[in-house]
């Protein structure tokens, strides 16, 4: 009875499961790392066993229906609040691009960047990462004090009492949550901290040792040797796994940003030059890590050919650009490129204003062909269609979603839209696209909604594929 009853509750924490999803939460969320995302978006590392979505779910479950229950009565209570920042993206875009990310390191980097701190308060806001509209702690009232004053409150409530907390109250005591809560987290990473920085100076010591470190421990050296100015040790390690490419992003960002070795910050760059997507990487680092700096935006100029894009970061309160702009075919390589021109210019310390920035010179782009010369069509041009090689050949498992977007930003398209259908057993997605004078239309069906817009983007792909080699071809015959 008790199997049947435990195997009951898993199927409906399943479905509990995969329905907040479905309604956009990306708190409790599994990660295709086999890595998960708290109630609250913060990354944790290690497997998530069948118990441990048993249990958060039903927890979820519970403190939604309390937090409800209050907000429907209009009851101050402590509340717990989550936020995200004006800079982040909506939850399936924040979503899929940790899925694209390389690493845990560089999901919680991103993330810390997207999302404030929960808070706990009796002013309802919201759950951002759960995408709840009221959310409490309510189910570990002997654990965590929040939920010891959530559960006074609901019992004088059911007793027909006064409530036993003011709201001025309630905001005083989040309040004072919130700084213990720092204060033991502040003592946890010192006590560590230290206890790492011991370790870290027998290794530096013992050269043979740090060839077998593993990427991870060997970043943590690495970030402790820069920022103390003890790299010389290792020098010779750092130089054998950036010729061996590999020293991992977060290794990169130290040497060109923490390390005052000249010599090594120039190998870095060169290193970028032929790694040049790790430089966008590196300087989506930066303005988290570094003091004083308060993010980093792109200056495009997206209606010349080709792309032209500046990077801004604001430091110390002003923001500093380089004089050129980085150019390029492509949207994306544009914009590492300009990532690679900042670097530079940050380790020549020859960045300048906005204002003393230099504009490119107006580039005339030719896109049409002469006509035939013959009587009848001597006065007439034709447009050159698009030629069928900027369509990849298509093959099973690509980013077919990604595909289609470089085709669109190539030809200054609008990008395809996407309309979902949810069935019983999974997602239906429809892809459209406005190309060659008309709307291009396919569908993909999975049980993973991100396979079912990847198929249906390359059915799109296929069509436009076709009809570039047909246009192709009459326009070739033409002339």
């Amino acid at each position: 009875a008790f199997s049947k009853m435990l195997s009951l509750s898993y199927h409906w924490a399943e479905l509990l499961y995969q329905q907040r999803l479905a309604n956009g939460a990306i708190g409790g969320r599994s990660t295709l790392m086999g890595d998960w995302l708290n109630e609250e978006g913060s990354l944790i590392t290690g497997d998530r066993t069948n118990s441990h979505l048993l249990i958060q779910e039903f927890m979820i479950l519970a403190n939604r229906a309390v937090a409800q229950w209050l907000a429907d009565q209009d009851i101050p209570a402590l509340y717990r609040n989550h936020t995200a920042r004006a800079i982040a993206p909506d939850r399936e875009t924040m979503y899929q691009t940790m899925l694209s990310l390389g690493s845990a390191q560089a999901i919680r980097q991103r993330l810390q960047s997207w999302l404030n701190r929960a808070e706990y308060g009796p002013a309802l806001v919201g759950h951002f990462a759960l995408n709840l509209l009221a959310y409490c702690h309510f189910t570990s009232p002997i654990r965590r004090l929040a939920d010891l004053i959530n559960h006074r409150i609901v019992k004088a409530l059911l007793k027909q009492q006064q409530t036993p907390y003011k709201k001025i109250e309630l905001e005083q005591l989040g309040q004072h949550i919130a700084q213990v809560t720092r204060d033991q987290e502040e003592e946890t990473s010192e006590y560590f901290k230290a206890e790492h920085q011991k370790i870290y100076q027998v290794q530096i010591q013992t050269p043979e040792e740090l060839e077998r470190v593993s990427a991870k421990e060997f970043t943590r050296i690495l970030k402790y040797s820069s920022e103390n100015d003890e790299l010389e040790p290792i020098t010779q390690e750092i130089e054998t796994r950036l010729k061996g490419g590999k020293l991992t992003v977060p290794d990169l960002y130290f040497l060109l940003f923490k390390s005052s070795d000249v010599d090594l910050q120039q190998q870095v760059y060169q290193y970028l030059k032929d790694h040049v997507q790790d430089a966008a990487s590196v300087m989506a680092i930066a303005p988290d890590q570094q003091e004083g700096w308060e993010g980093m935006e792109y200056l495009e100029m997206n209606e010349t050919s080709p792309f032209i894009a500046w990077v801004e970061v604001s430091i110390q309160g002003k923001v500093l650009t380089t004089v050129h702009p980085a150019e390029h075919q492509r949207k994306q390589t544009a914009r590492h490129l300009a990532c690679m021109q900042w670097i530079e210019a940050y380790l020549q310390n020859a960045l300048v204003k906005p204002e003393q920035r230099v504009q490119p010179e107006p580039k005339v782009v030719e896109l049409i062909e002469p006509a035939p010369k013959s009587a009848e069509k001597v006065n007439q041009v034709r447009i050159k269609p698009i030629h069928p090689v900027l369509i990849k050949q298509l093959k099973d498992e690509q980013n077919f979603v990604g595909m289609i977007n470089d085709v669109c930003q190539i030809l200054r398209w609008e990008s395809p839209t996407y309309d979902f259908t949810e069935s019983e057993p999974g997602f239906e997605c429809e892809c459209r696209l406005q190309a060659l004078k008309e709307q291009l239309k396919g569908s993909g069906f999975s049980t993973k909604k991100q396979r079912a817009k990847n198929f249906a983007a390359r059915q799109v792909l296929e069509q436009l594929q076709a009809r570039a080699e047909q246009q192709w071809g009459e326009w070739s015959a033409e002339i």
